[in-house]
């Protein structure tokens, strides 16, 4: 047979035409997630070096994913000087937790100490911010509490749906108003963005670092439970490519060799 008829013979299919196909085709399907595992495990590799460990994420979708995310809207109102603002659950003073509590209802500002109504509780703040006491149950008025106020003669006055009471100096009694006064409001305000930031900043505590979200994508951990068996699957994978890259590569190079010892 000539050497042209030899040409024009189609190449014998079998096993390792079908391993060579499904050896290219998987290496391109899969080659990002590779290149993710491999350039995720070189960054590990050197967490010490680049200090990932205390390098904190900053972008908020991230943490979004994560499912750390605030609750609810930012209530915020402006005392004096200060702010008292209830955030995902707790109430601050600034930006320093006082506690967790309820929806913030209103404040009033006192002589001594402030006042701040959340829920169905009524928490007095020193003007430095501490927490001096939290007033529930027996120790208010009847009925749903509505807003906190304050009288032209410095009273608390509390707002239920039984009515207006007004409180003794020390907010021990309560005594119920037949006369509605004219009290001072405290309205709600919106924040500065240097203090919702703050306050973003102290409801997420000491964040995520940048080394457990690089684990997470090596692992597959970020992408959810099905992650990781992508991972696995992958890694499955890059087992089987080695294998039929090695037995092709021995292959060529026995074929070679016979070619060479027959000339």
């Amino acid at each position: 047979m000539s050497p042209a008829a030899k040409r024009k013979t189609p190449l014998r299919r079998g096993p390792g035409r079908a391993l060579l196909r499904w050896h290219r085709r998987i290496g391109v399907a899969l080659s990002a997630i590779f290149i993710a595992i491999c350039v995720t495990g070189i960054l590990l590799n050197h967490t010490v070096d680049l200090d990932l460990d205390n390098k904190r994420v900053e972008a908020d979708w991230i943490y979004k994913w994560y499912g750390i995310e605030p609750e609810g809207e930012l209530v915020h109102y402006k005392v004096d000087e200060d702010s008292i603002s209830h955030f995902s659950g707790n109430l601050y003073f600034n930006t320093d937790l006082i506690a967790p509590s309820g929806v913030l209802k209103g404040v009033a500002s006192l002589a001594p100490f402030h006042l701040a109504l959340t829920g169905s509780s009524l928490a007095m703040i020193s003007r430095e911010g501490e927490l001096i006491e939290s007033l529930s149950g027996s120790s208010l008025p009847a009925g749903t509490a509505i807003s906190i106020h304050s009288s032209e003669t410095g009273r608390a006055i509390l707002e239920t749906s039984e009515g207006f009471f007004r409180a003794d100096a020390d907010l021990l009694s309560w005594e119920k108003l037949e006369t509605p006064l004219a009290p001072s409001f405290i309205n709600a305000s919106e924040a500065a963005p240097d203090l919702e930031a703050a306050l973003v900043a102290s409801f997420r505590g000491e964040g995520i670092s940048w080394n457990r979200v690089i684990l997470d994508i090596h692992s597959g951990n970020f992408f959810g439970p099905i992650g990781k068996w992508i991972v696995d699957f992958s890694a499955l994978c890059l087992i089987f490519l080695t294998l039929t890259g090695v037995w092709y590569t021995t292959k060529y190079l026995k074929k070679a060799r016979e070619r060479a010892l027959s000339k």
